[in-house]
């Protein structure tokens, strides 16, 4: 269930956690519940300063927690048209089953937790503990930033577990937040019940859309550079989100854009390495294809590792090695100034350096696309 989430739901998840998770890494605030924890430090102006007690941090650590709970459990409310109706209707098969299983109503939360121990404690609370894992963030927490997100982790489960008696036990430090907590289950009870509430012929209406959207093959962030003007620069390189697909190589400044640029897989010629020379960089790769007016163009994407680049290289040439017209041969260095830099022809339109004299080919040469 977790793996189906990171599938379907991640754009959903970027758009009601993003701004929550973007604003405690901005505010950078010392926050914490736990007595034995707190760290008292100095408040007030210059020369008048104050050591701040103990319950001065306690009480506006909790003020923080209360308004990010707060702002997370209202962005939660307002989502349910924008929740992929796939996800939609699998909760609502969880749910409808699960209250069959148990009708009494004593056990009327029960349905209800089974939504949440995936939605919240296995999905939202994981991505609010390291955001980075889920593209939130493009960089792990500081240790007072992580704190935060733990304490507010802990706060999303109390609400997605309906605050039962046995959480609350378990950290009575936790008990400042217990009137959002409290307010926040109604929250979340009237949130699942309108987000299962999903008619079967909007279910297939919607899957009929998402059927017609091919899944990503692979994706995650790079850095591109498309070819413009004299030659490239590493200072034109810029850091995007790309998703692969059967269809198209799609990238957008997060994963959640509404707008994104697409470069049709029917339309590329070579996925190829660049040299390390070109961009001082070992972790280059190029895609060359034709735009809509059929001109040849360069991409060139930038990983963060070895590994990255082959694992993209890999993936963009199995899904391309069916194409017409690959290219026979390409440039592994870039058109700098007035002339190529790998075997320094002037014409820039030239599709490829020329054939060594002797030797084979090259491994991964274009037209060899098996394999990085």
């Amino acid at each position: 269930m977790e793996s189906f989430l990171k599938v379907a739901g991640m754009r959903y998840l970027h758009g009601v956690l993003g701004p929550i998770i973007d604003r405690v890494f901005e505010e950078k605030k010392y926050v914490e519940l736990d007595p034995s924890k707190v760290e008292v430090k100095d408040v007030g102006c210059s020369g008048l300063h104050r050591p701040q007690t103990e319950a001065e941090v306690l009480e506006q650590s909790a003020q923080t927690l209360r308004a990010h709970l707060g702002a997370l459990l209202s962005a939660l409310s307002r989502s349910v048209r924008s929740c992929p109706a796939v996800v939609r209707a699998t909760f609502r098969q969880l749910f409808r089953r699960v209250r069959e299983r148990f009708p009494s109503a004593q056990d009327e939360n029960v349905p209800f937790i089974a939504v949440t121990s995936f939605l919240c404690l296995r999905f939202i609370s994981p991505a609010i503990m390291a955001p980075k894992l889920f593209h939130l963030r493009e960089r792990h927490a500081d240790a007072r930033t992580s704190r935060t997100l733990l304490l507010l982790a802990k706060a999303v489960q109390n609400v997605g577990n309906m605050d039962t008696p046995a959480s609350r036990a378990k950290e009575a430090w936790m008990e400042p937040l217990q009137p959002t907590v409290r307010q926040g289950v109604a929250q979340l009870k009237d949130f699942i019940a309108k987000l299962v509430d999903i008619q079967e012929k909007e279910e297939l209406d919607l899957q009929r859309s998402l059927s017609l959207q091919a899944p990503p093959v692979k994706e995650g962030p790079l850095f591109i550079h498309r070819t413009k003007g004299k030659g490239p620069l590493m200072s034109s390189f810029k850091k995007l989100h790309f998703s692969l697909t059967t269809e198209a190589l799609s990238f957008a400044k997060t994963p959640s854009s509404k707008k994104s640029t697409l470069i049709k897989l029917s339309s590329i010629r070579a996925v190829e390495k660049v040299e390390e020379k070109s961009f001082g960089s070992s972790h280059v790769l190029q895609v060359l294809y034709t735009d809509d007016s059929g001109r040849l163009q360069t991409a060139y994407l930038q990983g963060k590792c070895v590994n990255e680049l082959n694992q993209w290289l890999s993936a963009l040439r199995k899904v391309s090695i069916h194409n017409t017209g690959l290219l026979g041969s390409y440039h592994p260095g870039i058109f700098r100034g007035d002339k190529w830099s790998c075997c320094h022809q002037r014409d820039k339109t030239d599709l490829g350096c020329p054939p060594r004299p002797t030797g084979p080919a090259a491994p991964g040469a274009a037209g060899s696309q098996g394999g990085p």
